[in-house]
């Protein structure tokens, strides 16, 4: 059932319309239902954080000061679904998520190439909410061919799903299989995603390094590729100041934002185009907190499990989902969310 709850939500548009939330849900209902009763949560941090994310949308609601009251809702059906899809994984045995998560992956990438090119539309047929993203491949006589996404309404989202897939991988060691996802996160043309499958890349090629130097070349590195995606050719870091002067002046309760899933209310900005300022204009300070506390426990079991192969691929799965979040808010997209939600169950299954 976890793996049809995850076949649900990529191929029905990556979940982002909201028709395709109520039978998610019921899925992983059933997904529960099959693997109950679930063990206890012993990392109190990432208990607390999960907790703590799933209050903030109920109480915001209950307050009144969502902007969006019916996003706010459905923003919680995704929290709720994500962590008990958590919470689900840590009973599944990391192999078999890897089979279902690369199975899933390879049909999104046999959809991608077999779909006819030229084409606007998501699977060929259905025109996106979110516009056209294509993807210039090469340049041919009547312009450039164009790649769809698939399932994905854009290349950032679907750069996002392979960089947590490939991180998994990472714990399966199949060369074919990191080469085959390293060449579809270059296939998807998003620079913010290639860098940070070559940050994932030379983080698990030297696994003799001890924790204060990969934090240190980790930290080195983001900051590199931050101030090369934010200065590059059609992006400049001033975007990115002029996003957070506005998320200031509209958000008028900062401890709380403007409702957990509101942000296109925004105007002026479609986007956030970086999941940080995505969680705090929508959730404020509260949520911001609460994902730190995530952060932290995962990093804690994950320092203390670094030897396991399924738990340093799931950690550098979800550490390059978050550079390539830099500049983008990909993690926002149900599909994704519920993939992360799966690596946290790896790093934080119950070990016999």
């Amino acid at each position: 059932m976890l793996g049809i709850a995850l076949a649900w939500v990529v191929f029905a548009f990556a979940g982002v319309y909201g028709w395709t939330i109520p039978p998610l849900c019921l899925l992983v209902g059933l997904t529960v239902w099959q693997h109950w009763p679930l063990p206890a949560l012993r990392n109190r941090w990432v208990a607390i954080g999960m907790l703590g994310c799933l209050i903030i949308p109920v109480l915001q609601q209950w307050l009144g000061t969502t902007k969006n009251p019916e996003q706010t809702y459905v923003a919680f059906l995704i929290l709720a679904s994500a962590a008990v899809t958590c919470l689900v994984a840590r009973t599944v045995a990391p192999a078999v998520v890897y089979r279902i998560v690369v199975g899933l992956t390879w049909a999104v990438l046999l959809i991608v190439l077999v779909l006819p090119w030229r084409s606007e539309l998501v699977y060929g047929f259905w025109a996106p909410i979110d516009g056209v993203h294509p993807v210039i491949m090469w340049p041919d006589p009547q312009g450039y061919v164009l790649w769809p996404f698939g399932p994905f309404v854009n290349r950032n989202d679907a750069s996002c799903w392979l960089l947590l897939a490939l991180g998994l991988s990472f714990g399966g060691r199949s060369l074919w299989v990191i080469t085959t996802l390293v060449i579809g996160v270059a296939m998807a043309g998003s620079r913010s995603g290639m860098i940070a499958a070559g940050i994932m890349l030379l983080a698990w090629s030297v696994p003799q390094w001890t924790r204060l130097t990969m934090a240190t070349v980790s930290v080195a590195i983001t900051g590199l590729a931050y101030l090369l995606l934010t200065n590059g050719e059609g992006f400049q870091i001033e975007d990115h100041w002029r996003n957070w002067n506005q998320v200031v002046a509209l958000v008028d309760r900062p401890w709380l934002g403007v409702g957990v899933g509101a942000w296109p209310l925004f105007p002026g900005i479609p986007h956030a185009e970086n999941q940080l300022l995505q969680v705090l204009g929508e959730g404020g300070i509260v949520l911001l907190v609460c994902v730190g506390l995530l952060v932290v426990g995962l990093g804690r079991t994950t320092s203390q499990r670094w030897t396991d192969p399924w738990t340093r691929g799931a950690a550098l799965g979800l550490c390059g989902a978050g550079v390539q979040t830099l500049t983008e808010s990909s993690l926002s997209r149900p599909a994704n969310l519920m993939l992360a939600a799966v690596l946290a169950g790896v790093i934080l299954r119950n070990t016999r």
